[in-house]
């Protein structure tokens, strides 16, 4: 499987969890409107999904990218090359790797988020105070969206591998990835 056809398959599961933000964000806000239909059923398994599932998934997903960053902070694996991964992960022609401290710095944050993301959820111990725990993960949702959103300017005079994966799978990946660590936080803070 090439790198294009992995990024679409990335955007499409992408696409579907998108499908659940809006009754999640509906819910974690406290909307009551089903319940006024006499569907409390529903509201009740959205609530659900909202506490398991986008979790779960979040968390997933930040390790495995987490875990990628470790590789990638000693190998361009995939890539056969190191010039063909920096213009494909990086955005340069020049082939010079980034910092190996750096790529295992960033892995480790996406693997915290994904700890900090459980802790929030109750699905692992807590450390520390609950204020800090919902600070944490609010930030991790701005940082993320700030990065999906903002992620298109970095395409200006970056190399074309890097702006169509950025386009098509970086960008849009973190702002699905901010929406569910929104919709995490929110239903945290409403219990």
């Amino acid at each position: 499987m090439d790198v294009g056809t992995t990024a679409i398959a990335v955007v499409g599961e992408a696409g579907r969890i998108g499908i659940g933000i809006g009754i999640g964000i509906a819910v974690a806000l406290g909307t009551r409107d089903a319940e006024d239909r006499g569907t409390k059923h529903t509201e009740l398994e959205a609530l659900h999904m909202v506490r398991t599932l986008v979790p779960m998934v979040l968390a997933i997903v930040l390790t495995a990218i987490g875990l990628l960053h470790f590789i990638w902070a000693f190998s361009y694996w995939p890539m056969k090359d190191a010039i063909t991964f920096t213009k494909t992960f990086a955005g340069t022609f020049d082939g010079k790797m980034p910092p190996a401290p750096i790529t295992l710095l960033v892995g480790l944050a996406l693997i915290g988020g994904a700890v900090l993301t459980l802790m929030v959820n109750e699905s692992l111990p807590a450390i520390g105070p609950e204020w800090l725990r919902l600070v944490g993960m609010y930030g991790l949702m701005v940082v993320l969206l700030v990065r999906g959103l903002g992620g298109y300017f970095m395409n200006s005079g970056a190399a074309v591998e890097f702006q169509q994966l950025n386009t098509v799978l970086y960008s849009p990946l973190c702002v699905v990835l901010g929406s569910l660590g929104g919709i995490v936080a929110v239903a945290a803070s409403r219990r």
